[in-house]
C-alpha cells in the first residue's frame, strides 16, 4: 500500500461489503494419519485423480492421473474450497463433505478420511473448534488404515496416463 493507511486507499469500514455466506478450505495431503498421533508423508504415482466439481466447489491442484510425486516437495496435493452464499454454515459443511467424498485418488495415501471425519464431527458445525481440538479428538478422527494405497505405486511400470478398468466396457467414455 506504499505506506498508506487503509483509509487513505479507500478501505474504510463503510466501503467493506458485508460477508456473503461461508467458505471452507480443506487441504488434501499425501499422508497417512496414524492412530498413535504420527503423520507420515506418502508418495507414489497418482493412478487416479478425479477432483470434485459442482456449484460452490473449487479445487486448486497440480495433480493428474499418471503424475509421479516428488518427495522433495510439500505433501499438499490439493486445496478443496467449498462456498455457500447462505447464512447457514451447515450448508457449507455439507458442500465440503460432498466434495471430499467425491474426490477420487488412487496410488497414494491421503488425509481425505481424516478431513471427512473432522467435518462430520458435531463440534465442527457448532464452532466448538480451537487450535488444540485436533489433538484432543485425535482418536475420534483417525482410524488406523492398512497403509496400502488403493493401487500400488510402481514408478518403473512405464504408465504415463489414465488407467482404465478393463472390466468396465464403458470406462473409456467417462
Amino acid at each position: 500500500a506504499g505506506g498508506e493507511s487503509l483509509a487513505e486507499v479507500g478501505l474504510t469500514q463503510p466501503e467493506v461489503p458485508p460477508a456473503r455466506g461461508f467458505a471452507i478450505q480443506a487441504r488434501v495431503n499425501m499422508e497417512r494419519m496414524l492412530a498413535d498421533g504420527e503423520v507420515r508423508p506418502s508418495g507414489g504415482v497418482l493412478h487416479r485423480f478425479d477432483p470434485p466439481s459442482g456449484p460452490g466447489v473449487r479445487v486448486d491442484s497440480y495433480g493428474y492421473a499418471g503424475y509421479a510425486t516428488n518427495p522433495n516437495f510439500d505433501s499438499l496435493l490439493a486445496k478443496v474450497i467449498a462456498h455457500a452464499p447462505s447464512a447457514d454454515f451447515e450448508e457449507t459443511i455439507a458442500r465440503a463433505r460432498r466434495a471430499l467424498n467425491e474426490f477420487g485418488i488412487d496410488g497414494v495415501d491421503t488425509n481425505l478420511g481424516f478431513l471427512q471425519t473432522a467435518l462430520a464431527h458435531p463440534d465442527f458445525a457448532c464452532g466448538e473448534i480451537s487450535t488444540a481440538w485436533v489433538d484432543a479428538h485425535w482418536d475420534e478422527l483417525v482410524e488406523e488404515e492398512s497403509g496400502d494405497a488403493t493401487v500400488p505405486a510402481t514408478p518403473d511400470s512405464g504408465f504415463a496416463g489414465a488407467q482404465l478398468d478393463t472390466r468396465d466396457p464403458l470406462a473409456g467414455l467417462n
